[in-house]
């Protein structure tokens, strides 16, 4: 089986001969350390690692979200997320604790919330691809981490099959967040 590589501008990109997709079970396949691969709509996305101030950041979040986590769930950073056409893995997940006990990737309906930490590269997935995936998935909740410049965190909530802005927090303006669980996020604590 020959397989076309190409180069994008969101990383290295394999596609299976035509008629062929990537699945969750042919990315557990591969040999070796698969963090930063994503399948998106059937092709298999090979990422570049993040850099730090976008590791700093995740980090930073999911310390201040599992600090304030009720029993129930769990906060996770990179797990494996199969929708199909689409395994992504996010920057962070609050997942249900039954999913937590569970073996395999995570499903939609195991999430409470997705968070996407955004890098340039990675831009256009987090903004457009990614959002819209989860949304028909029927994840309740994803939040787009932007340190760039100005900080921000924004706050989207699922309505009728659609994510829709619920807030913007902005850096040294914390806001109380309601979903998935209250807790206070200020993104100016993202960044050094």
């Amino acid at each position: 089986m020959s397989e076309a590589l190409a180069v994008e501008p969101l990383g290295l990109a394999m596609r299976k001969p035509a008629g062929s997709e990537w699945t969750y079970a042919d990315l557990a396949a591969l040999p070796g350390d698969t963090r930063g691969f994503e399948i998106v709509e059937g092709g298999l996305l090979v990422a570049p690692r993040p850099a730090r101030p976008h590791q700093y950041a995740a980090l930073a979040l999911a310390a201040e979200l599992r600090a304030a986590v009720p029993e129930g769930f769990v906060v996770l950073p990179e797990v494996d997320l199969d929708l199909g056409r689409n395994v992504f893995e996010p920057d962070i997940v609050v997942m249900h604790e039954a999913a937590y006990k569970r073996e395999g990737p995570l499903r939609a309906i195991d999430l409470a919330l997705a968070v996407e930490v955004t890098s340039p590269s990675s831009r256009s997935m987090d903004r457009i691809v990614k959002p819209a995936a989860l949304a028909a998935a029927g994840v309740p909740s994803y939040w787009r981490v932007d340190i760039e410049a100005d900080p921000f965190v924004e706050v989207y909530e699922l309505d009728a099959g659609a994510y829709k802005l619920a807030a913007t927090v902005r850096a040294g303006t914390p806001l109380p967040v309601e979903r998935p669980f209250p807790v206070t996020i200020d993104p100016a604590q993202l960044v050094r």
